[in-house]
């Protein structure tokens, strides 16, 4: 950076020890600061802060449009060489011309220019990559999407959707090929390049490879129902590629057994209960209301004898007052004197009613809050009796899986439904309501059994199905047995494939992070 940029001496402490200065100026002293100490891209982006905060303070608007562009023309020198070879270093290398271009349109154009450049090679070499394999072509995928959404621009996503899609045009899968190389091509196309005819690829090839490792299931347990059944051999299908059959053939596996039902036994036993309830109500005259009451009526005959007195003694004072009156006010005569005695009963009588009115208020309040009536409650005993009566319905499945690599035991599985209720008659008086006895129907039974049987044979037979994945003398190769162990495992055949290949190539070259699939 030339020289006419670098601080006047001593600028920067002086502006620092200043007190408390205005966004402005703090701005301009980070930029300053930045510039003292090479930090250029810094200090221009803190001089565009000043002037962004007062244009007319300073020439912090003139420095920072300066600054802008020498610091864009020097990476624009200095990145071509980052820019031509890998992708990432001239991103790095870029990034603080590509913030400080936002406001300068032609040094913009620039940096653009350059940028636009390092993603024409960056693509160029990721075409360049063989696609012979699957790893291959996973490889040149991910190198391809290499910081895509870091460069941004339209015309780099265009370049990596155009070498996308020509990588997937080599991946789609012929008629010749087999299943699960259809399936695995099919898909990895699918996601580089989506398209309604590729997604129906991808079914096709999955339902061939599901086809190609599908067993027939014979279940042939003597006492389970129809309807059980079906449901058992729907939820079979749900979690590996089998499908029922009612006659044995070659590649069927059978699992044979028998579910029987035992007697019902009922029992119940007596249980003594007992409940306290209230008998009967005692009513008696409440002592204290008694109290209150009579404490009231004499307060009541006090408050009028004391308004009498106090009625009386202020017609005395009134009197007197009169008397005063027209002895021309005196003020050392027997008038006054009697006046001011008179008076003085007067205003002990009124002080003596405010006090029994008082006492009369707060006797009436609190009879008005005591029960004139004290209710006594008398309580018995109620004994009764319950009866718990139990319902115990014994089965027993045993089943045996014909597979080859199934090693578990027969199946052999004791169950008890086992039902319980409650029966008393109730008492009204007590609150106590009647609980009817509810006796289960040996049909509701026996189909909590046939459940259970069915959870039973389920958990059974999907082990036994489990061992198939196992067996290799139906694969056509390591991939194929793959897909094959993936199915009888319940997961999606492509999806394990791919995120194996894609685990493998990911500790291979952790600099290439995974691609996500393309959207439609």
């Amino acid at each position: 950076m030339r020289a006419l940029l670098a601080a006047p001496a001593g600028v920067v402490a002086l502006v620092a020890l200043a007190g408390c200065v205005p966004p402005w100026r703090q701005a301009y002293v980070r930029a300053e600061d930045a510039l003292a100490t090479g930090r250029y891209a810094d200090a221009a982006t803190a001089f565009t802060e000043s002037c962004d905060q007062d244009a007319t303070a300073s020439d912090a608007c003139s420095r920072a449009k300066t600054m802008r562009r020498q610091v864009v023309e020097e990476t624009v020198l200095t990145a071509k060489r980052a820019c031509t070879d890998d992708l990432r270093a001239c991103l790095s290398s870029i990034a603080d011309a590509r913030r400080l271009v936002v406001r300068e349109p032609e040094l913009r154009r620039q940096v653009e220019a350059l940028l636009d450049e390092a993603s024409a090679a960056h693509v160029g070499r990721c075409r360049a990559l063989p696609a012979k394999t699957y790893h291959d072509a996973m490889l040149r995928a991910r190198c391809l999407a290499l910081a895509e959404d870091e460069v941004g621009t339209e015309a780099h996503h265009a370049r990596v959707r155009e070498a996308l899609a020509e990588l997937a045009s080599t991946l789609d899968p012929g008629d010749g090929e087999a299943a699960v190389d259809r399936l695995v091509r099919a898909g990895l196309a699918q996601c580089y390049a989506p398209s309604a005819a590729r997604a129906g690829a991808v079914e096709r090839a999955r339902q061939a490879v599901v086809q190609r490792h599908r067993h027939d299931i014979a279940l042939d347990v003597d006492g389970i129902r129809g309807d059980v059944a079906v449901a058992l051999c729907n939820a079979l299908a749900a979690r590996a590629p089998v499908r029922c059959v009612e006659r044995a053939g070659a590649t069927t596996i059978r699992v044979a057994g028998s579910f029987d039902l035992g007697r019902v036994e009922h029992s119940a036993r007596r249980v003594p209960k007992s409940v306290r309830y209230v008998d009967w109500v005692e009513e008696q005259p409440n002592p204290q209301h008694v109290e209150l009451r009579r404490a009231v009526d004499k307060l009541a005959g006090e408050v009028r004898a004391t308004q009498r007195a106090a009625d009386e003694a202020k017609n005395a004072c009134d009197a007197a007052d009169e008397a005063v009156r027209r002895a021309d006010y005196c003020y050392d005569c027997d008038e006054r004197s009697r006046r001011d005695e008179v008076c003085a009963y007067k205003d002990t009588a009124e002080r003596a009613l405010r006090e029994v009115k008082s006492a009369h208020d707060d006797k009436e309040r609190q009879l008005r809050f005591t029960d004139a009536v004290l209710r006594i409650d008398h309580t018995a005993v109620y004994d009764y009796v319950e009866l718990h009566h139990v319902w115990e319905l014994p089965s027993q499945v045993q089943a045996a899986c014909a597979v080859a690599r199934f090693t578990d035991p027969p199946l052999s599985a004791q169950r008890v439904v086992r039902v319980e209720d409650v029966e008393h008659t109730g008492f009204p008086r007590a609150g106590l309501v009647q609980d009817p006895l509810v006796e289960p129907s040996g049909a509701e039974l026996a189909e909590r059994a046939q459940r259970i049987a069915h959870d039973e044979l389920l958990a059974f037979t999907s082990r036994c199905l489990t061992s198939l994945s196992k067996d290799t003398s139906r694969c056509d190769g390591p991939l194929d047995c793959w897909v094959r162990e993936a199915l009888y495992a319940g997961r999606d055949p492509l999806t394990s494939v791919v995120d194996g290949f894609s685990q493998t190539l990911s500790n291979q070259r952790p600099d290439l992070p995974p691609i996500a699939c393309r959207q439609p």
